[in-house]
């Protein structure tokens, strides 16, 4: 019986099986062996508790990783109490504190900054004045853009405000009605633009055009849960992850004196209150605001290494089908 081989196929048959091993191969070399959960850049401030020795000494700048919660210094802001922080569209960093002038003396009237990611270096953009004349002395918990139209939003005391990046220029939408102003005040906008607020019980919705609030899920049960027996538990910071549309919070639970606390990166779950906490963010100083750095364009999967091999002997066959090919005309 005469062995068959590659030359006893027919030609038209031998050139879509090429085609077909090379562009099955082809496709599937791009998807990698295992998917890969997007890890998010965090970026957080921190300053002395005020009252304290080193209440007047500029701000800090973080990394902190957000799978261990571990925060890596990046350096100093140069700006007092930068206790909110946020992302533009276009990808700047702004913050609000307050300027020191003469060494350790620091200016109470709250001016909105800018800040360098890669040094933590603040510039100042301007003064925050209200519109109807006068500066803010008031300090300002958490910032936030709205994603439809990039208008910056200020939580202030139980004040809602907007606020003019380039002039610093605020304007007060309304006050929230509370007798007593949320501690902490974290307030962040989520990818469908609803304006939320965590007080030490509640997370709650905040009316854009009129600053009340709205009751939404318990936040109570944080303090609890986590650390049996505390009797306070607020969220300092937190912004929304755009891409995942998960919530990233600056926690601080079972602060006794209400000064000294444990600062924790936590996650919260809008809808139901529930936080998970991902890990402690180390040391006594005061954490506070806390932004997402928005996403980059996303990187090319490389390929798994068992479709490589299954590229590369597509292409063998090819090559292969052409020398035949070139044989067989030259017989």
């Amino acid at each position: 019986m005469k062995n068959r081989n590659f030359r006893d196929i027919p030609r038209s048959l031998r050139r879509r099986i090429a085609c077909f091993s090379i562009l099955i191969a082809g496709c599937l070399a791009f998807f990698p062996d295992e998917t890969h959960a997007q890890v998010p850049t965090i970026y957080e401030t921190s300053f002395a508790i005020t009252g304290s020795p080193l209440d007047s000494n500029a701000s800090s700048f973080y990394s902190v990783n957000a799978v261990t919660g571990a925060p890596t210094l990046i350096g100093n802001i140069g700006f007092s109490s930068v206790s909110g922080i946020d992302f533009d569209s276009s990808g700047t960093l702004y913050g609000v504190g307050q300027a020191i002038n003469n060494g350790n003396n620091v200016d109470r009237t709250a001016v909105l900054i800018t800040i360098n990611p890669t040094t933590g270096v603040g510039t100042q953009v301007a003064p925050i004045t209200f519109s109807t004349g006068g500066a803010l002395n008031q300090p300002i918990q958490d910032i936030s853009f709205r994603n439809s139209d990039g208008m910056l939003f200020a939580y202030s005391n139980g004040d809602l405000l907007t606020i003019n990046k380039t002039t610093g220029v605020a304007t007060l939408v309304g006050n929230n009605g509370l007798a007593a102003p949320p501690a902490g005040g974290a307030t962040a906008f989520s990818p469908s633009d609803k304006l939320l607020t965590v007080s030490q019980t509640l997370v709650l919705t905040t009316n854009q055009a009129t600053g009340q609030l709205a009751t939404g899920p318990t936040f109570a049960q944080y303090a609890q849960s986590n650390a049996p027996g505390s009797s306070y538990a607020y969220a300092t910071g937190m912004d929304f992850d755009n891409t995942t549309g998960k919530l990233w919070a600056t926690v601080t639970i079972d602060p006794t004196d209400q000064l000294h606390g444990v600062n924790y990166l936590a996650n919260i779950d809008p809808i139901t209150g529930v936080v998970t906490q991902v890990g402690a963010l180390e040391g006594d100083m005061g954490f506070q605001g806390l932004a997402v750095a928005p996403a980059v364009a996303a990187v090319v999967p490389e390929p798994g290494s068992a479709l490589v091999g299954l590229l590369t002997l597509g292409i063998c066959f090819c090559g292969a089908f052409a020398r035949n090919r070139r044989e067989t005309v030259a017989s």
